[in-house]
């Protein structure tokens, strides 16, 4: 996986990261992963703000300066790899998203919706009710923002070839 993923650095290709792939594309540059931190678990529907550079970042900052999206993880990212930039966080989790160069990675889930969380759960996933009845009241914002997310991921890897 890891030198799948220098190639791709070193080539320009475009990659997006989620949560796993996060935390994998940050252990493979040299960042740092904490694996079971209680301090920065997050589940459901969680307030994420860009940073400076996540506002004019070409793949976040059309999204909007702050979000919601969906949550679920016990590890996180906790030092950012050398020349990395920060393009979001959360008040649990300090590095929701990055850049390296053509990689971009988020801690959150782009696509989830109720529906995938429900899935998830009764295939022995830990959403509760209260959690997917978070998730439905957010649906319309979580599902635009997953959408406008995943649009502009293609938009940017059709330009690289």
């Amino acid at each position: 996986m890891h030198e799948l993923l220098r190639s791709a650095f070193e080539s320009g290709r475009p990659v997006l990261g989620i949560c796993l792939g996060h935390q994998i594309i940050a252990d493979c540059f040299g960042g740092e992963v904490s694996v079971g931190l209680a301090t920065q678990d997050e589940e459901g529907a969680t307030q994420v703000t860009l940073t400076d550079a996540g506002v004019d970042d070409p793949l976040l900052g059309p999204l909007g300066a702050s979000l919601m999206v969906e949550q679920s993880h016990h590890d996180a990212v906790v030092a950012l790899p050398p020349g990395a930039t920060l393009l979001a966080s959360s008040e649990r989790c300090p590095i929701q998203a990055m850049r390296l160069g053509s990689i971009v990675s988020v801690q959150f889930h782009p696509e989830c919706s109720p529906e995938v969380a429900g899935q998830w759960a009764a295939n022995g996933g830990h959403y509760g009710a209260a959690v997917e009845a978070e998730l439905l009241r957010h649906d319309d914002h979580l599902t635009r923002t997953g959408e406008r997310l995943a649009e502009g991921f293609v938009a940017a890897a059709r330009a690289w070839r």
